[in-house]
């Protein structure tokens, strides 16, 4: 046990990170997170169509599997974005007496072949980077269901979520060089945020946006602290700006 005791006050709150949104993604269901039946349809075009990605022009970009799942699970939208849960807080799913859920067993009897058949477009067809490193998890797990495939994907956004509070406690050690628990404490109230652990919990590429610009965050304080632009810095905020935008567009604010 003599290792945990090298453990700082940091390191037990990434563990924490991490664990309290592995709970947030068991419990979030499936196509509850902000527009992640979008940000998972992207996802498997490009794991499905050898690493290819949809553009603006293309006809359908989501599968035929995520469809139905929508359908019966309350979630496709109508043409006014909403969907069964929108504005009505006391609708529910039907629950049932074990721990399978009522659609469950169809979920994960739905063929290969809905995959690949494309029949709407929803997909974000944002850039791409945020989606071929969530591919790697949809690969872990690729000859299991879709509810597999979802739950695993997640794990790429936790892991961008802990990465996330990491920098935040970096820029608040820049800002409160000699007060740890200050700098631990802004960290937590991040990492706890109710948004965060929902958002984070869930496959969207705002979690690799936040992740970047929490990085360039970090880069800008520590070269105002430094008063100078070092040549690592220099190349540290090339590699971000590049990452950024291959992220989300919206990256140009930077």
């Amino acid at each position: 046990m003599k290792f945990l005791r090298k453990f700082s006050l940091i390191h037990w709150l990434l563990i924490a990170t991490f664990f309290k949104e592995i709970v947030f993604s068991l419990t979030t269901p499936l196509w509850h997170g902000p527009d992640e039946q979008a940000h998972f349809a992207q996802v498997q075009y490009y794991a499905e169509y050898k690493r290819q990605f949809p553009n603006d022009a293309a006809l359908n970009t989501t599968s035929q599997e995520v469809l139905l799942t929508e359908r019966l699970l309350g979630t496709e939208r109508d043409d006014f974005g909403k969907n069964l849960f929108t504005h009505n807080p006391a609708f529910r799913l039907e629950y049932t007496d074990t721990t399978a859920g009522k659609y469950e067993q169809i979920i994960e009897s739905l063929p290969q072949a809905s995959r690949t058949t494309l029949v709407k477009k929803e997909a974000t067809v944002y850039p791409p980077l945020f989606y071929i490193l969530s591919a790697f998890f949809y690969f872990l797990v690729y000859p299991l269901s879709l509810i597999d495939r979802v739950f695993m994907t997640r794990l790429a956004s936790i892991g961008m979520g802990v990465a996330t509070i990491w920098l935040t406690y970096k820029i608040a050690r820049l800002v409160f060089p000699k007060r740890e628990l200050f700098a631990v404490t802004a960290a937590t109230l991040v990492s706890f945020q109710p948004m965060f652990s929902f958002l984070t919990a869930s496959v969207n590429s705002d979690n690799g946006m936040n992740l970047l610009f929490t990085w360039f965050l970090y880069l800008a304080v520590k070269t105002i602290n430094e008063r100078k632009l070092s040549l690592k810095s220099m190349i540290s905020f090339i590699i971000v700006y590049v990452a950024g935008f291959l992220t989300k567009p919206h990256f140009v604010i930077a």
